[in-house]
């Protein structure tokens, strides 16, 4: 019994205690040369370090394709004018986003996370605690 609890309990808590969703931005930096700067980053502020970045425009073309540093940035020299899709890939995980690089546009940013989604926070121990009250009655009412 006590074995089919804690299994359950992995179940439940498991994928969310460890799920991370890996985000990507890029901005353009003035030259001379012109600059893409691409950062990858997990929830709270994580770099992603060593983190594969792709940069495939429209058709699906790879045009660039570097490692992320230590911090999660990889910056490269800034594309033709056209809609890309920068890429990131980390862990297991994947993360996208689209930007336009125009004329004298700069590419527009992918909003920035700033921390984890808290109800996983809440929801963790929670869990945790509702199965340990749980487990504790049960041992209770035996002995």
């Amino acid at each position: 019994m006590i074995r089919a609890i804690v299994l359950i309990a992995f179940l439940i808590v498991g994928p969310t205690a460890f799920a991370h969703r890996l985000y990507v931005g890029a901005v353009s930096r003035p030259g001379p040369p012109p600059t893409l700067r691409i950062e990858a980053w997990f929830e709270g502020d994580i770099p992603a370090e060593s983190a594969k970045i792709v940069l495939t425009d429209s058709q699906g073309t790879s045009a660039t394709a570097g490692i992320a540093d230590d911090t999660g940035i990889l910056t490269i020299a800034l594309p033709a004018p056209g809609v890309w899709v920068v890429a990131a890939e980390s862990v297991g995980h994947r993360g996208e986003c689209t930007i336009a690089v125009g004329g004298d546009e700069p590419p527009n940013p992918e909003s920035r996370a700033t921390g984890p989604e808290w109800w996983r926070v809440v929801a963790g121990p929670a869990i945790v605690l509702v199965l340990f009250v749980g487990l504790r009655m049960r041992l209770r009412r035996r002995g």
